[in-house]
């Protein structure tokens, strides 16, 4: 009962949250570089996300065109992601460090 009416005023606070962010504030919330989140929304991208929340057009025309996210659906979108990660890690155990390439130094037997 407690949990519902937690989960019904969040979406009542989402719901008056109707924020615009820029493309230059989503890195810092996503974690993903301006170029990433970019790959994720453009269609026939081998990065292509069609979780990823969509953009909006706020204005200009032609090729130049200023976008933005509104805010709860990129909060949404790092929850979940957040979420399969979570459950990712479970599954998998502790994570193995294997690097794919030896470091510089370690061809040539110096050693630190």
């Amino acid at each position: 009962m407690q949990q519902e009416q937690e989960q019904q005023v969040q979406r009542q606070q989402e719901e008056q949250d109707i924020r615009i962010v820029r493309e230059t504030e989503m890195p810092s919330i996503t974690g993903l570089s301006t170029s990433s989140i970019r790959n994720r929304i453009k269609r026939g991208s081998p990065w292509f996300d069609p979780s990823f929340p969509l953009p909006v057009r706020l204005g200009g025309d032609g090729r130049r065109v200023a976008i933005g996210w509104y805010r709860h659906e990129v909060n949404g979108w790092v929850k979940a992601r957040q979420r399969v990660l979570d459950a990712h890690q479970l599954d998998k155990g502790p994570k193995a460090t294997k690097r794919l390439r030896p470091l510089p130094y370690e061809d040539t037997g110096f050693r630190l």
